[in-house]
């Protein structure tokens, strides 16, 4: 998945970044973009290999100008000097010492963009929608300023685009991540969780992550509750597991800069039925959503298989799906990524797309409390290739493993 120099560094081969510049490149000549201004960490990461922890540091941006032809020029703070020169094979490298209120690296980055492009063209900057800017909107609006009378325009587009279609180094990085994954909810699932809480359990589970091989896991929410959960976006609590209890951990956990995201589901003791028979809809319609994803089929067609299954089982108990709009998404640098598993999405799948199928529902339920609403969620990962979807994570078992 990756080459290892001498000094233990992991970096991505040369040939597997040239491949993506020269995409990207051919991207812009299409769209009319005569260079780019990367500063987003993903983006930033897929066309030079430099991941770090340092990327959590908000004090000091770094700049990768793709030019329309020819090598990439990067603008980084001194401090990231010696890392980019290890972790790259980009040869123009410019630094500046930062933090500098006065210019943090923005004369840098004007020399190179007005090198490179005519005045009137068009400079790509990630200004549109899910996008995001690696830089300070001062000095966002500081260097539109130094750029005239270029024009700018919304680049993140265009890389989302090159970025939808992996590479078999990038497959072999996601499916590493769900491996390691899968491999850790299989020894949480070995694990006595009865009247634990959850923080205590996802810091097991953690642990058991970084055991299996996954590098990072900034993205573990877990919620518990009778019979199902409220919702699934918190993090984990003190509330413990007792008898009727659900619990869902979601791990968005990266290997080689690389996401994997699904969940899995415990239950405690004894679940009621209505949980049950939802739980088992919904592993249905995941199945369906992933006998679906086939090439020549759109992001749409997997949305339907899913909700096809899903409604005509839940109108009998009472259930419905969740309002969440799509029910899986691309996922790659990012944890989630185009196409979405939408109605209206008609994105066609190729070889090479890794995406995930998402069915969610909800129900009301009598708890020892009192009448509640509940809502389960399944989620799998897989890669569309020539001869049909294949899992990266392993497949969940049909019916709520019930946990010691």
């Amino acid at each position: 998945m990756t080459s290892t120099s001498d000094e233990g560094w992991r970096k991505v081969p040369e040939a597997e970044l040239t491949r993506r510049i020269k995409l990207v490149q051919a991207s812009m000549e299409k769209h009319g973009v005569n260079a780019l201004i990367v500063t987003a960490q993903d983006n930033f990461i897929y066309l030079t290999g430099f991941d770090s922890p340092t990327w959590v540091n908000l004090a000091r941006p770094r700049y990768c100008v793709v030019p329309a032809r020819g090598e990439l020029i990067l603008v980084v703070p001194t401090t990231n000097l010696s890392a980019v020169e290890r972790m790259t094979w980009v040869r123009d490298i410019r630094s500046w010492v930062s933090p500098n209120p006065v210019d943090d690296g923005l004369s840098l980055v004007a020399d190179a963009v007005c090198a490179t492009t005519e005045p009137e063209g068009v400079v790509g900057m990630e200004i549109g929608p899910q996008s995001r800017l690696g830089l300070p909107a001062t000095d966002f609006m500081a260097l539109r300023e130094r750029l005239l009378p270029r024009r700018l325009a919304d680049a993140d587009g265009l890389l989302r685009e090159v970025r939808k279609v992996k590479s078999p180094f990038e497959v072999a990085a996601i499916r590493a991540a769900a491996e390691a994954t899968s491999r850790a909810f299989a020894g949480l699932a070995g694990q006595s969780l009865t009247d634990r809480d959850e923080c205590s359990i996802v810091q097991d589970f953690r642990a058991l992550l970084f055991a299996e091989g996954v590098e990072d896991a900034p993205y573990l929410v877990a919620e518990s509750g009778f019979g199902g959960y409220p919702s699934l976006q918190m993090a984990p609590s003190s509330r413990r597991l007792s008898d009727g209890t659900v619990l869902s951990i979601d791990a968005g956990c990266r290997v080689g800069g690389y996401f994997c995201d699904f969940n899995r589901n415990f239950c405690v003791g004894r679940i009621p039925d209505i949980s049950r028979r939802a739980d088992d809809l919904l592993w249905q319609a995941t199945q369906a959503g992933i006998e679906a994803a086939r090439p020549g089929s759109t992001a749409a067609d997997v949305w339907y298989a899913v909700a096809q299954v899903l409604d005509r089982g839940l109108e009998a108990i009472g259930g419905r799906r969740t309002r969440s709009g799509r029910m899986g998404h691309g996922i790659g640098l990012r944890l989630t990524e185009p196409p979405s598993v939408h109605p209206e999405d008609t994105t066609v799948l190729v070889p090479g797309m890794v995406i995930t199928v998402e069915p969610s529902a909800e129900f009301e339920i009598v708890t020892p409390a009192g009448t509640a609403k509940r809502m389960l969620i399944h989620e799998e990962n897989l890669v569309v290739t020539y001869d049909g979807p294949q899992l990266l994570s392993m497949r969940a078992p049909r019916g709520l493993p019930a946990a010691r």
